[in-house]
């Protein structure tokens, strides 16, 4: 449940003002790896995507019921697939998160808390490959969005336009960032005091508001 809730909370809020301009994440001067993400406008965004949404929506919710899921349905999995690509960014260097789809590589493909995912990355391939201009990172965004709408949560509006990787090397500096103790991007809920996880929560953006409400 909490994990549901915070990958609403953070979609909601990336909906709000889309980062990614005509596809591509700017670099900031004064450092390298911190992105400079400038908004652009939404007709903008609309032509730079390159996809049609609705129907990569119909897909998704296509592949979504299966007897062989839990039970009968991939929505949970999906939402965990982009919770886990997203949950990485971190606001000290602007590291991590689902631009770049990076899951797909190591080092974040093999930490522990991402056992099982291939499974969602391998079902969602066919989508990928029929829908050209489709980047991996768009569609694990909107996988786990379309699947909260489809078990009856709020509808949220797409913010599209990530460019993937070709690797996983922008990842590795992730590897000792706290919380990141044995490659995890979550506190351990039955240890953690109260500052570490408003600290961990901080590190990806959310206020102290945000975070009582999500953990409360």
């Amino acid at each position: 449940m909490l994990r549901s809730l915070v990958l609403v909370a953070c979609l909601a809020l990336a909906a709000g003002s889309c980062p990614f301009l005509g596809g591509k994440s700017g670099q900031g001067l004064q450092n390298p790896h911190k992105r400079r993400l400038v908004a652009a406008a939404p007709q903008a965004r609309r032509l730079s995507l390159g996809f049609n949404v609705t129907a990569v929506k119909e897909d998704i919710g296509g592949i979504l019921a299966n007897e062989t899921a839990d039970f009968g349905h991939h929505g949970a999995f999906l939402i965990r697939l982009a919770w886990h690509c997203s949950g990485t960014y971190r606001t000290s260097d602007g590291r991590g998160g689902c631009d770049g789809a990076r899951i797909r590589f190591d080092p974040e493909n093999s930490w522990e808390d991402n056992a099982g995912l291939n499974e969602m990355l391998d079902l969602l391939r066919p989508i990928k490959a029929n829908h050209e201009g489709l980047s991996w990172g768009d569609l694990i965004v909107l996988a786990g969005s379309t699947a909260i709408e489809s078990m009856g949560g709020p509808s949220i509006n797409f913010c599209g336009g990530r460019v993937d990787d070709v690797d996983g090397s922008e990842s590795l500096p992730l590897e000792d960032a706290a919380p990141g103790m044995n490659h995890l991007i979550y506190v351990d809920a039955g240890n953690a005091t109260g500052q570490d996880v408003r600290e961990a929560f901080a590190k990806m953006d959310f206020g102290d508001r945000e975070t009582v409400a999500l953990v409360a």
